[in-house]
């Protein structure tokens, strides 16, 4: 279960599979992993910055 707690603003999010809708999120606190689920985007190329492997984008609040 994932607890509510408000996050700072640096969290990024990470995925870690490039080119397809179905992607892997992992959201990280400095090096700690809090939680990872699966989700979907509609175009990941557009919604994604990709370096290598990973993928990211900084979180809005």
């Amino acid at each position: 279960m994932v607890k509510n707690i408000e996050y700072p603003d640096y969290i990024d999010y990470y995925y870690f599979t490039k080119g397809s809708n179905v992607i892997k999120l992992e959201r990280k606190n400095d090096s700690d992993i809090i939680y990872s689920k699966y989700i979907r985007f509609n175009n990941p190329r557009e919604a994604l910055e990709c370096f290598e492997d990973k993928c990211w984008i900084r979180e809005k609040k």
